[in-house]
């Protein structure tokens, strides 16, 4: 180049495929500019150097071997006899940036279209696999649910196939048109109960039945009200819930003629049956009894959870009834009208205490119960039979028992032990000549409590009866 004044070098640098476009580029500018900078350092003027990079393009061996990429690896010298203009070393430099430009722009660009193009693969990819979980999840829960009906049928074909003979049966117990228990029906349960808790692995089913009165709705609500209704009595006397399951078959089955007043009588029944002691039957009873058990004590909680605002509604009631009544009384003094008076005045309110002692007092008047227990003393009864000779000598009147206990327990405990208390007052006004349909029974557990809880003092005066009246 000394000896050749007029000649013009331009320095093109390569790279092998090592890496990205953009960093082989880069690689390959970096050569040539090397290059360039030794020539100029070593005299040779910059006007006459031009340098460019062409990346990994134009390769002179393979680059699938070590020795192909070291040899693409290069810068090469291309001499012109075209005397260049004369440009100081910046302006050979921007030059070399507006040489260099195009060929990065381009590589960026490829570059970018490179990334979308694996970015949308990924999409893809990502779709497709989130699709086929999906379909995976959706069939396994098409099988899930396959497999539960299919074992419900197999359930259900096992509970129709099972036989129940009398050998099963270890209780009948009678009703009347309603479903009270009756003094005969729980003479016929003591036995039940007995055996029951002499055997707590014993599991039973209580099932209800009814005559051919009513529509099949009325029939069916009647047939589950008397097997719950036994199912509370052995409960509040002692039996396990876990042992028992409750169902009602309205009138099906019936033992008896409903064409006569004596068939009909027959098929108002409850009757409680041993469960069969094969696999199919036990796991069947179990997820029953669970159901029925979660039932029970959603019934319970409802019951619970509105009873102050039904307690509420029915004092604002009787004291506007209270209130009119008191007016009528004003001008006259109609027998029917201070009957009811009295029966305010001296049955209000019916408490139970821990103790077995009773007593009557004038304003707010109590009958004591065993803690937890329903039975009504000798003394109780002496005084419910001055309710039964008011009720009688005003037979307009009707009568609404309402039974709460103190929070001694569990909510559905509780609730059991009022509802028993209401209903036993009830089996003694009906069991000395008045109407069940003068009557109606109300538990509300421990809701409304009167005093405080945290006392025994407390706890003897919310575990009550309350009566109210009304024409």
């Amino acid at each position: 180049m000394r000896s050749h004044p007029g000649l013009t070098l331009e320095v093109i640098g390569f790279s092998d495929n090592t890496g990205s476009l953009v960093a082989a580029h880069q690689a390959s500018v970096a050569r040539a500019n090397a290059v360039a900078r030794y020539l100029t350092e070593h005299g040779v003027d910059t006007s006459r150097v031009v340098s460019k990079g062409y990346g990994s393009s134009s390769p002179v061996a393979t680059n699938t071997t070590p020795a192909g990429r070291d040899e693409n690896k290069r810068v090469e010298l291309y001499i012109s006899t075209q005397a260049p203009a004369q440009q100081t070393s910046e302006a050979m430099a921007q030059n070399n940036t507006a040489t260099t430009s195009k060929p990065d722009e381009e590589v960026r660009k490829a570059e970018e279209a490179r990334k979308a193009e694996e970015a949308r693969k990924a999409e893809e990819i990502r779709l497709a696999e989130e699709a086929r979980v999906a379909e995976e999840a959706r069939v396994a829960e098409e099988a899930r649910v396959a497999e539960e009906a299919r074992v419900a049928e197999e359930a259900r074909v096992a509970e129709e196939a099972r036989p129940v003979t009398p050998a099963t049966q270890i209780a009948r117990v009678p009703f009347g048109s309603g479903s009270t228990l009756t003094a005969a029906a729980k003479a016929e349960l003591s036995e039940t109960v007995a055996f029951l808790k002499a055997n707590p692995s014993a599991r039973v089913e209580v099932l209800g039945f009814s005559d051919n009165s009513g529509s099949e709705l009325t029939r069916y609500n009647t047939s589950v009200e008397r097997a719950r209704e036994v199912y509370r009595y052995l409960v509040a006397n002692g039996v396990n819930r876990a042992q028992m399951i409750v169902k009602g078959y309205d009138g099906a089955s019936p033992i008896g003629d409903n064409a006569t007043e004596e068939g009909r009588a027959l098929n108002r029944r409850v009757e409680i049956y041993l469960a069969a002691a094969n696999p199919v039957r036990q796991a069947a009873f179990a997820r029953d009894a669970d159901e029925a058990r979660k039932a029970e004590e959603a019934r319970v909680a409802e019951e619970a959870r509105v009873a102050e605002e039904a307690r509420v509604a029915e004092g604002a009631r009787v004291a506007e009834g209270a209130r009119k009544a008191e007016e009528a009384s004003k001008p006259s003094t109609a027998p029917e009208v201070t009957a009811v008076k009295a029966v305010q005045s001296k049955v209000r309110t019916l408490r139970s205490s821990s103790s077995g002692t009773s007593s009557m007092v004038t304003g707010r008047q109590s009958i004591s119960f065993a803690q937890g227990g329903s039975e009504l003393s000798s003394a109780a009864e002496g005084e419910l039979k001055a309710v039964v000779a008011l009720m009688k000598k005003n037979p307009s009147l009707r009568i609404e028992l309402v039974g709460f206990s103190d929070n001694e327990g569990s909510r559905v405990d509780n609730h059991e032990t009022s509802v028993n208390r209401a209903q036993a007052v009830a089996d003694f006004l009906t069991a000395h000549g008045i109407q069940a349909s003068r009557l109606m029974t109300k538990g509300y557990g421990d809701a409304s409590p009167v005093a405080d809880n945290s006392t025994s003092e407390g706890r003897a005066a919310n575990r009550r009866v309350e009566f109210y009246l009304s024409r």
